[in-house]
């Protein structure tokens, strides 16, 4: 956001040294509107990072530079309230289009669909499309050490996947989609109705909706 609020108080400004009691305009980004304007006569003081930049003058130049600041915060709090719009429904993979597995499986079809898609794991689900687990290539490599070390053939898919599945629900926001990603180290994440597994959305799907509300071509 480029501007962050008004406050009150005191500061002084590191070009003039001159006191200030007053507005108090917050921005993210360093600026330095003294070597512009020059000015020492002093009714704003513009501060970034805690750090007072310069005081401005009023003449004028304070009420297009709130004016401008404004028109930014505006264009910013659209952009924030159109993301919050776009949901995760919009951009995942349907579940018509994903590879899944059931829990019967035999864990030597996952490894052969896996190198054949050239995918790194899917979901599984039971026969009322409920997700109840992940099946990824780590837990493919489980397979040959229990070959190696206890002579065991492999087995079936319930055996082998991940049972703690984190997942999105599909009327969240790419917001909370975004927030998601940042927080784990998961590269997608399957996608539910209540139960029901209804999709899969990857961090290359939420890029596309920003792409989309940025207008990027």
């Amino acid at each position: 956001m480029f501007l962050q609020g008004y406050s009150k108080g005191t500061v002084k400004s590191p070009k003039t040294q001159v006191s200030f009691s007053g507005d108090i305009i917050h921005v993210d980004f360093a600026i330095d509107p003294f070597k512009m304007f020059g000015s020492s006569l002093v009714s704003k003081a513009l501060v970034y990072n805690n750090k007072v930049q310069t005081t401005i003058d009023s003449v004028g130049i304070v009420r297009g530079f709130i004016r401008f600041y404004r028109l930014l915060y505006s264009f910013n709090s659209f952009l924030e309230q159109l993301m919050t719009q776009k949901k995760v429904e919009d951009y995942m993979t349907k579940h018509s289009k994903l590879i899944t597995f059931k829990p019967n499986d035999r864990i030597y079809l996952v490894i052969r669909k896996l190198i054949e898609k050239s995918i790194s794991g899917a979901p599984v689900v039971n026969d009322d499309g409920e997700l109840i687990g992940i099946i990824s290539e780590k837990d493919c490599l489980k397979v040959l050490l229990e070959m190696v070390m206890h002579e065991m053939p492999g087995g079936i898919v319930e055996r082998y996947m991940s049972h703690q599945v984190t997942t999105l629900e599909y009327n969240k926001s790419i917001i909370d989609a975004v927030e998601m990603f940042q927080k784990t180290n998961f590269r997608r994440f399957p996608v539910v109705k209540g139960s029901k597994l209804v999709g899969l959305i990857s961090r290359r799907d939420v890029l596309m909706a920003i792409k989309d509300v940025g207008g990027l071509t």
